[in-house]
């Protein structure tokens, strides 16, 4: 990943650990924003609000949290940041998606691990959570 995803991600992080719900004005790229579109696709984020859109492909936006009982669901989210964290098709059977997201990144695209399996695909492990 790159470090402005990295930091992304960190912020998000820092923001749930503060029970903030609202993270603001957040400068993305295209690949950070399908990522945050995984996040809510996998409901650890409530909404995501395009706030300017850039013709070099970077946009500003606005992120709220899904907080439940008091709690945000991003407090355990954990950054693979290397190029080694390789998820094989052998280790993929052996891990149960409804304990924790996980979202790998490989040809397709962003995916969880419900949908590896399904395709029968690898990739670099990105994050849990």
């Amino acid at each position: 990943m790159k470090l402005t995803t990295v930091a992304v991600i960190n912020r998000l992080r820092n923001h749930s650990l503060k029970g903030s719900t609202l993270v603001s004005n957040v400068l993305v790229n295209t690949f950070t924003l399908s990522l945050l579109k995984c996040l809510y696709k996998e409901g650890l984020i409530q909404s995501i609000t395009i706030l300017n859109k850039d013709l070099n492909s970077s946009n500003v936006v606005d992120i709220y949290l899904r907080v439940v009982a008091g709690f945000s669901l991003l407090k355990n989210l954990k950054i693979f940041n290397s190029k080694n964290t390789v998820v094989q098709i052998k280790n993929i059977d052996c891990l149960n998606y409804k304990q924790a997201t996980i979202l790998v990144s490989n040809v397709k695209g962003i995916t969880n691990t419900f949908y590896l399996k399904k395709q029968r695909l690898g990739g670099t492990l990105l994050l849990t959570c």
